[in-house]
């Protein structure tokens, strides 16, 4: 458990920011009116890997984000609530030529305790993966993952991740990867960048952005080409979000300026995709991770995973990656922030 602030108003109590990144348990100190966030786990993408030989095609799409749910709840300090962490999907690795692996789900976070309906956000799904040794390669992004009604403050559904398609005509192997989703928290969850190539001829690689909390990640359609990720704001401001309703008392507008703006500016962005080698970039909270069309085991580990409830990036490898192990990116893993709006007596 993470405290990230406090008010200096007469209420003491009032502005305290609890996260968990955990599972545990969790028992009030006094009795309390609190609003409570809940991010599900993030999909991670699918991966798939083609041999160095004529018409061949990789393809592998993005995972889908978790859930963004909210409540306002009334906490006893004589109950022990519940915290239960959504696992991000894990990264799928192969090590062998012309195969495909789809993601793995992500895990549902829950808060749950006596005297409180229950706050469930639900996973993202993983990315599809394909390979063909001819004709056309498609895989569908992984679903972000839907909103439900658990919360009685909000619920936004989780942004999905990017869908590839290519179609190899003639010379080498091709691969193409797709973007992943990423977290609602401004209301919208937006969708990763997809990856669309009709008629590529040679080897070729190209791969869609991961999505970021304030728009999606860019997708592409020329070969060789490699989107940008998301932006953290875009036309969203924090101010706007409290202004539908999803938050009271200005205080997401303290954990925005604490995590989003402040000390680590680059969370809420997605990460572009890559396709050469270069410097390790991992996204920020909340955003989804760029696809990777490779041609290198070196070049399969340009991204940690997503964090956060963000939805993971697909691989694609192509010769002469040659049968090392390559590996997609990771969805993140859930979260739970508690605000303390008001000590009861």
């Amino acid at each position: 458990m993470a405290v990230i602030g406090s008010s200096s108003s007469g209420n003491s109590s009032k502005g305290i920011q609890l996260l968990f990144g955990i599972s545990t348990s969790y028992k009030p100190p006094y009795k309390c009116k609190v609003l409570v966030h809940a991010i599900g786990g993030g999909g991670s993408g699918g991966v798939a890997g083609a041999q160095n030989a004529a018409n061949r095609s990789a393809a592998a799409a993005g995972g889908g984000a978790g859930a963004y749910c909210t409540s306002v709840l009334t906490l006893d300090p004589l109950v022990t609530y519940t915290i239960t962490i959504g696992a991000g999907g894990a990264g799928v690795t192969t090590n062998a030529i012309n195969t495909s692996f789809s993601g793995n789900n992500g895990g549902t976070t829950t808060f749950a305790g006596t005297g409180v309906l229950s706050l469930g956000a639900a996973g993202g799904s993983g990315g599809a993966a394909t390979f063909v040794s001819s004709g056309t390669a498609t895989a569908a992004g992984g679903a972000g993952a839907v909103a439900g009604n658990s919360g009685n403050v909000g619920n936004v559904a989780g942004g999905a991740g990017g869908s590839v398609s290519l179609s190899q005509i003639s010379g080498g192997s091709s691969g193409a990867a797709g973007g992943g989703g990423a977290v609602g928290i401004f209301g919208v969850g937006y969708a990763g960048g997809g990856a669309t190539l009709a008629s590529s001829t040679g080897a070729q690689g190209l791969a869609g952005g991961g999505a970021g909390i304030g728009g999606p990640g860019e997708s592409v359609s020329t070969a060789n080409t490699y989107g940008a990720g998301g932006p953290s704001y875009g036309a969203t401001t924090a101010e706007g979000h409290i202004a539908n309703g999803l938050v009271q008392d200005g205080l997401w507008s303290q954990f925005v300026n604490n995590y989003l703006v402040g000390n680590q500016p680059q969370n809420g962005y997605g990460t572009p995709a890559k396709g050469s080698n270069g410097a390790v970039l991992n996204p920020g909270l909340f955003g989804g991770s760029g696809g990777a069309a490779v041609s290198s085991s070196t070049q399969s580990t340009f991204y940690g995973p997503s964090k956060a409830g963000g939805g993971g990036g697909g691989t694609a490898g192509t010769s002469p990656w040659g049968g090392t192990v390559i590996t997609s990116r990771g969805g993140g893993q859930g979260m739970i922030i508690i605000d303390v709006l008001e000590q009861l007596i």
